[in-house]
């Protein structure tokens, strides 16, 4: 999947930008008249020699734009807000950042001709700071339609499994000459699986996380979170959910095969050793994912990701689930750490998003409890997910929520990742019961002192 040339990492070309504050040290080339250039390192001089003109060496270097026109580079700067962002020297150097920066100006064109600043070094990373907001809402839209993609072909791969699931079972040959063809079988039952979930971990770690790491640097560099709030983004969380979703698919496919090989009549007991041995394998994978799922909620909680929080935690649930159904003669119970009383509480509290999970959130703390489930795994977690709207993420409307969340304001009424928080219940029966014994206390105590 090339998604290289799609996203490109534009983002990064701000950090080769903040190149040019290395100050220049090579020679200058001098003109076809023979002075100087007086312009600034990398920049174009300018083609008509102000030396030649004025009888002198002008004081002030000029930059020429690609339009033609030349400007001295203190009245460009002005113009541009460049010392907004940057620490300039007296020779027209640039130190580094502003601490905090300030606005950065919504106008980077000729002041003589309007045509655009495309090709000047000095002002590139303003052009590209001023499209931060934009770079991260076109990321936004990609890893949305992405993430939609992935989600729709692991329920399909699910779907697949479940249908292979019958010749799998029928190809299964009971014959002491069959041992190395069944275990050919099995071994190929998860191989694609495998190489899904590998592609979800490579797009994360190659493009999300250092475009999230990007994007954090960028801004807290700038600390102005006015004009430049630092986002918060969901989207290597998001992938690293899709991660643990492959894994309850492995130990459910595990499981399937682990029981029926157990249930074979095999004269060599060479399938229900192998199924003793998915068995133990599953359990293992349970508690290793059970327990690694908590580093994942625990960020959720510090971004103030509500939805996504919550299908973590039911991610969670179904691995003690799945580690409580292997029956085998040194298993031990695992108890129930998902937090029901937590997913309850931001379920009731945050209606419009985490909320959205109301309906299967019995059925996923009865199965971590050791009932079954009705429904396959995938459609209970990921019916009614947000992942689906994330995909047609509409650019140009991205705003942020009070927690720092980016979405588009077309696609979501509210941010989807938090939204508002439902008003507390009131018993009003009980107010009204309270007030009425104050009002009669209070009643009781002027009657008193009248007397």
């Amino acid at each position: 999947m090339d998604v290289s040339t799609k996203l490109d990492a534009q983002l990064f070309v701000v950090c080769l930008a903040l190149g040019y504050l290395a100050r220049c040290h090579a020679p200058r080339v001098p003109l076809q008249c023979g002075h100087t250039c007086n312009s600034l390192c990398d920049e174009k001089c300018p083609e008509i020699c102000q030396e030649c003109i004025a009888g002198a060496r002008a004081e002030t270097k000029q930059i020429q734009l690609p339009c033609g026109h030349a400007f001295d580079v203190e009245w460009l700067d002005e113009q541009f807000l460049f010392r907004n962002v940057y620490e300039v020297g007296h020779s027209g150097d640039v130190t580094g950042f502003r601490q905090p920066a300030q606005r950065v100006t919504s106008i980077l064109d000729c002041p003589a001709c309007s045509k655009p600043l495309s090709g000047v070094k000095r002002y590139a990373s303003i052009q590209k700071l001023r499209g931060l907001h934009g770079e991260v809402d076109q990321a936004y839209a990609r890893f949305g339609q992405l993430l939609t993609k992935f989600e729709s072909q692991l329920s399909t791969y699910e779907n697949g499994l479940q249908l292979r699931f019958t010749i799998f079972c029928s190809s299964i040959t009971l014959s002491p000459l069959a041992n190395a063809k069944n275990q050919y079988l099995i071994q190929q039952r998860g191989s694609g699986l495998d190489e899904f979930q590998t592609s979800i971990c490579n797009f994360r770690d190659e493009f999300v996380k250092p475009f999230e790491h990007g994007v954090r640097a960028i801004t807290s560099l700038l600390a102005n979170p006015v004009d430049y709030p630092v986002p918060v983004l969901p989207f290597a969380l998001r992938f690293k959910l899709l991660y643990f979703k492959c894994r309850l698919m492995t130990l459910t496919e595990g499981l399937a095969t682990a029981r029926f090989l157990r249930g074979q009549n095999d004269p060599t007991n060479a399938l229900q050793g192998i199924g003793l041995g998915l068995f133990m394998l599953a359990q293992d994978h349970a508690r290793e994912n059970n327990e690694g799922i908590n580093k994942y909620i625990q960020e959720c909680k510090e971004r103030h990701l509500k939805c996504l929080e919550v299908e973590f935690r039911l991610a969670q649930a179904c691995f003690v689930g799945y580690a409580n159904q292997t029956k085998y003669p040194s298993h031990h119970r695992m108890n129930d750490n998902t937090g029901s009383g937590r997913i309850e509480e931001l379920v009731q509290a945050y209606p419009s998003t985490a909320g959205r999970f109301k309906g299967v959130v019995d059925p996923i703390l009865g199965f971590a409890r050791g009932a079954s489930l009705s429904s396959p795994l995938l459609e209970v977690l990921g019916g009614p997910g947000v992942h689906h709207e994330l995909g047609e993420h509409q650019v140009g409307h991205l705003t942020h929520c009070g927690n720092g969340h980016p979405y588009s304001a077309v696609s979501f009424k509210h941010c989807p990742e938090c939204g508002p928080k439902a008003p507390p219940v009131v018993d009003y029966n009980a107010m009204l019961a309270s007030d009425s014994k104050a009002w009669v206390a209070d009643f009781m105590s002027n009657m008193s002192l009248k007397k």
